[in-house]
């Protein structure tokens, strides 16, 4: 089929796909939801009909593989994750997959020297449980059994929500891939940044990717009525936890070149309007390319929140949720990405990801490769997020250059 109609059919599977959704207003599919089961389902015909043969492991990940032609071969990924944030793109995730879809329909059974395994990853957003790469931490064998014990908003634990999926948690090793096996994983992602369409490209390659830490941060003051209690006395959680949230800003700011922080939760309680918040639940999003400067960072924010907390006679806890380092991409597997883009036509851009991918967690087994993708105006995490048709085909291009590549150099 040529690279244009292959392209449009991606496109049409990604608009298809963008219907399944939580939320009727917006694009909403979070960790072992029905959109999420949905989704798999839909997913899962397209994989079948490239050939693939498909299953849902216990983590919710869909998994299809195309078997290679040596039975005592190694494994080779590709793949992203089908989970998105809240209001989200259509692109951020389920492009890569539907990429890696493509590819094995192009492909033959057999005509690989290795198995090729293309991953639909249940949660790399973190939206649910506030912890990313949780599809992919269990295919890589890092996957924190205690996490299990989580609970998202309504109180449903994460071995509630995955049984309830059909996930058995006492399996979950078993998903896991060899690394004796791992041969290695390559990603197509959208850039989530401006600098392809600054510089005209169509796709770049990612040499590494910056180190993160998420946090939950607890604030426990006394709820008073919001009428009788004079202002002297107060304990109110939100007024501290401003304080705090505005620090993080200013703080990031100052070193705006190397940090980046986010709160993108609040939770107030009691909250109601005429009584003095008692305890404010945030979350916090910290990310560097530096990890000891992120750690740095992390260590001065927990001494001003100690400062602030105590000045205003309240208390509060710092949860680390998650943490990695920055992620480099491997030599070898980045190597013949550039080389591929360059054969199909198209400079060699180097990129570095301020975004985690799940190849971050999938590092864990071994070499990964990480292209990135133009996207309109940089914009992504928002229902703007959009991908030219022609790139979509730039990227495909690409791919079928990078796996004859890759299988001539596996003979």
């Amino acid at each position: 089929m040529p690279i244009d109609n292959r392209a449009a059919r991606v496109r049409d599977q990604i608009e298809m796909l963008a219907s399944v959704s939580e939320h009727h207003q917006y694009v909403q599919r979070t960790f072992c939801s029905l959109a999420a089961k949905l989704a798999n389902d839909m997913v899962s015909g397209w994989m079948h009909a490239a050939g693939l043969k498909t299953r849902v492991d216990n983590m919710a990940n869909l998994r299809g593989v195309l078997p290679g032609n040596n039975p005592q071969g190694r494994v080779f990924v590709m793949g992203s994750h089908l989970d998105t944030v809240i209001d989200a793109g259509k692109y951020d995730g389920p492009l890569g997959v539907l990429l890696a879809i493509d590819q094995a329909a192009r492909l033959e059974a057999g005509s690989l020297p290795f198995d090729l395994e293309v991953i639909g990853f249940s949660d790399e957003e973190g939206v649910r449980y506030h912890s990313s790469y949780l599809g992919s931490s269990v295919v890589a064998g890092c996957f924190d059994q205690e996490q299990l014990s989580l609970k998202d908003a309504k109180g449903v634990s994460m071995q509630q929500a995955v049984e309830k999926f059909g996930g058995d948690v006492t399996k979950l090793s078993k998903d896991q891939i060899p690394k004796d096996k791992f041969l290695g994983y390559f990603e197509a992602h959208i850039e989530q940044g401006p600098v392809l369409e600054e510089k005209n490209i169509p796709v770049g390659v990612v040499q590494t990717i910056n180190s993160q830490e998420r946090v939950e941060i607890k604030v426990q003051g006394v709820p008073g009525h919001a009428g009788t209690t004079p202002m002297m006395i107060r304990k109110d959680a939100l007024a501290g936890a401003a304080l705090m949230i505005a620090e993080v800003e200013q703080l990031a700011q100052k070193d705006h070149e190397n940090m980046v922080a986010t709160v993108g939760k609040v939770d107030v309680f009691p909250g109601a309007s005429n009584v003095i918040p008692g305890n404010v639940n945030f979350t916090l999003d910290l990310r560097s390319p530096n990890y000891e400067r992120l750690s740095t960072f992390s260590k001065k924010l927990q001494q001003i929140f100690s400062g602030i907390t105590q000045k205003r006679g309240l208390t509060y806890s710092w949860n680390l949720i998650k943490t990695n380092k920055s992620t480099p991409c491997d030599d070898q597997l980045t190597q013949i990405l550039s080389e591929a883009i360059s054969q199909a036509g198209y400079p060699v851009q180097a990129l570095t990801s301020g975004a985690g991918h799940d190849a971050v967690a999938i590092s864990n087994l071994g070499p990964v490769a990480l292209m990135f993708i133009r996207c309109k105006n940089g914009i992504s995490h928002h229902p703007d997020e959009f991908v030219a048709t022609e790139d979509i085909g730039a990227a495909i291009k690409v791919c079928d250059v990078f796996f004859d590549k890759l299988s001539q150099q596996m003979q």
